[in-house]
């Protein structure tokens, strides 16, 4: 198969995922056709976040992100104030979790480690 300018007998990488980083998708696929695009794997992706195991047991109900701000008060630091701080994890990942902030009535920050 020889696609995206391929040479026949090239050596190929596929990759099975998209973390969301759709400025790659634009370098690599739609400017440099170094890759190609082949369509969705029907892979859903489930994510979760870790609660430790006695936070759960002390507080069962804190496993839904919905009563987030009822615990907020468990996570502060310095850096978030009188609201929680929930860790997304490195600067590079590509997230969601910062819509949390978007809620006028949040009380969890969405920080990146390191920040």
């Amino acid at each position: 198969m020889s696609r995206g300018g391929a040479s026949p007998g090239a050596r190929s990488t596929v990759i099975l995922e998209n973390w969301g980083h759709d400025d790659l998708k634009k370098k690599y696929i739609d400017d440099q056709r170094s890759a190609v695009e082949l369509g969705r794997t029907g892979n859903k992706g489930v994510i979760g976040w870790y609660v430790p195991p006695w936070l759960a047991k002390e507080h069962p109900d804190i496993i839904k992100w919905q009563n987030l701000n009822k615990y907020a008060s468990l996570f502060r630091t310095d850096k978030s104030g009188d609201k929680g701080q929930f860790l997304a994890g490195d600067p590079s990942f590509v997230t969601n979790d910062a819509a949390l902030n978007q809620e006028p009535q949040a009380r969890i920050h969405c920080g990146l480690r390191g920040q």
